[in-house]
């Protein structure tokens, strides 16, 4: 929610749609951020072998990497010119590889929007065992390295990490590249 709110006072001349646009992603992310420290939480306090306290694949609470079509939404409103990439056929994930997935997504093109030059390409790709997401974007003219405490990029690092993926971001041929491969669990 912080990196929406600076992105946003961050870029200037916001007219008041823009602004409200902004507002609307961080409520957003606010309510799904509760929701799944509640499913967390609940999952902690489950007793051993006796069954979830709170069920993790909510459907009313869940970010899936199937919806990312709002998160692009949300960065074009924002200023963003997202081109999408998709690969492979669409399948469920495994809950932490859904959430692992959107949640990187969504740190890439708020990255994207604040330090980037205005554009980004997304590309989501299901692969036999596992899916690749990976956002792509010129540089602004801090260089496109992240000017915060680097935050994001080591929370995207971590969440590929806990999943057993592969995670990579940096700078490439005058452009910044996050690229994360996750296993999904499935035979290749």
């Amino acid at each position: 929610m912080a990196i929406h709110a600076t992105a946003a006072l961050s870029v200037p001349g916001l007219d008041r749609a823009q602004v409200q646009s902004a507002l609307r992603v961080i409520r957003e992310n606010s309510v799904q951020g509760l929701a799944e420290m509640r499913q967390m939480i609940g999952l902690l306090r489950e007793p051993a072998g006796s069954g979830p306290a709170v069920d993790a694949t909510d459907e009313t609470t869940r970010a899936r990497l199937s919806e990312v079509d709002g998160l692009v939404d949300r960065a074009r409103a924002a200023g963003l010119a997202v081109r999408v990439t998709r690969r492979g056929e669409p399948r469920p994930l495994p809950v932490g590889v859904d959430l692992a997935a959107y949640r990187i997504v969504q740190e890439s093109l708020t990255n994207a929007l604040k330090h980037g030059a205005g554009e980004a390409d997304l590309l989501v790709a299901y692969e036999p065992a596992g899916v690749v997401v990976g956002v792509d974007n010129r540089v602004g003219a801090d260089g496109g390295a992240p000017s915060g405490a680097g935050a994001g990029l080591i929370g995207m690092r971590e969440r590929a990490a806990l999943l057993n993926g592969r995670f990579a971001a940096g700078p490439a041929q005058g452009r910044w590249r996050v690229r994360v491969e996750l296993p999904t669990g499935e035979a290749a």
